[in-house]
């Protein structure tokens, strides 16, 4: 939709500005039809030009307005499509670091022991959502409403949470040096994250938790096999004591 916006304003601009320059190229074809027809008085043409004159700067320089709002127009399309392009090759970048261990450690520390690959997969696929955000909001697919209520979802749970703890100042700078739009985007997350509720269990604990709870399921089940089959032993001895008697 934006696009399109974009389009009709170049094609408009780039109309009147040729349908000018067409009238100033025929001008002179019109008069010289004007003078062969006869009985012209230029002094008084001339006084009449001197009239138009300030309507002809008038419209020669709306006509260079135009063109500098077109080449304006251009050159900023020309950047977001070089910001998309970059974006779309740090994705790529990102999707390779998620599949293999050995390519996530080439981006560093991050905060997360080298040996727990899943929270070092669950870190750069959550910052692979916020940069999916970040570019929706800047080029308007997403609100800045709906950028709050989603992201506040996101900070309410252990993962986006300890992610956000880990990396907000280190994205702040990175704002800073982009644009406005960027420095508005890390605005909002921040005052999501401020007002999201704390989750009960951290993202380290919780997964321990899980892996706690995995590791004990067998053993409470080989243990109330052993104990249910002691209870039967007893339960035969003491069958078989009373038949002897």
């Amino acid at each position: 939709m934006v696009g399109l916006s974009r389009a009709l304003v170049l094609t408009g601009i780039a109309v009147v500005t040729l349908g000018v320059l067409g009238l100033i190229l025929l001008s002179p074809l019109a008069l010289t039809a004007y003078s062969h027809a006869g009985g012209v008085d230029w002094t008084r043409l001339s006084l009449i030009g001197q009239t138009y004159g300030p309507i002809s700067a008038l419209i020669g320089g709306v006509a260079l307005i135009g063109v500098g709002l077109s080449l304006a127009l251009q050159t900023r399309e020309a950047r977001e499509s070089r910001l998309q392009d970059q974006r779309s090759r740090h994705a790529d970048l990102l999707r390779d670091a998620i599949n293999d261990p050995e390519l996530a450690a080439c981006w560093g520390p991050i905060g997360l022991p080298e040996d727990d690959y899943s929270s070092v997969k669950r870190h750069l696929y959550t910052n692979q959502i916020l940069s999916t955000w970040q570019t929706s909001y800047k080029i308007g697919v997403i609100s800045e409403g709906q950028l709050m209520r989603s992201a506040a979802v996101l900070f309410s749970g252990p993962v986006g949470r300890a992610f956000w703890e880990r990396t907000h100042t280190h994205r702040a700078g990175q704002a800073r040096d982009e644009d406005a739009a960027a420095m508005r985007f890390h605005e909002i997350l921040e005052t999501a994250y401020r007002n999201a509720p704390a989750p009960s269990i951290p993202e380290r604990t919780a997964q321990e938790h899980s892996s706690n709870a995995a590791s004990r399921g067998p053993t409470a089940v080989v243990s109330a096999a052993g104990l249910a089959g002691m209870l039967l032993i007893v339960t035969l001895t003491i069958k078989k004591a009373r038949r002897r008697r």
